[in-house]
């Protein structure tokens, strides 16, 4: 587990995609909090699929956890990049 506020599951399938899904209850915070994250997280997953050397299918769900009140308001794109970085890993 990269962090204790999220959590990411990484599934093979054999629809030929990569699939992500990200799961931002309101306790992360109003909606431009939820969907900054969740534009990171794409973000991210789609410079990290142009990495991986082989084409791999697979289903990836993010989910973030509860923690305290102004966790996510503070949180840097680069915090978010280096845990997901630890979960999903680089490939280049």
């Amino acid at each position: 587990m990269p962090s204790s506020w999220l959590v990411i599951y990484r599934r093979r399938n054999a629809g030929g995609e990569v699939r992500l899904g990200c799961t931002l209850p309101k306790y992360v915070g109003n909606a431009v909090v939820r969907n900054r994250l969740r534009r990171w997280c794409r973000e991210y997953v789609r410079n990290w699929v142009r990495e991986l050397k082989d084409d791999q299918t697979m289903d990836i769900s993010i989910v973030f956890r509860k923690v305290n009140a102004e966790f996510f308001k503070k949180l840097q794109h680069e915090e978010l990049d280096e845990v997901l970085q630890k979960g999903l890993g680089r490939t280049a």
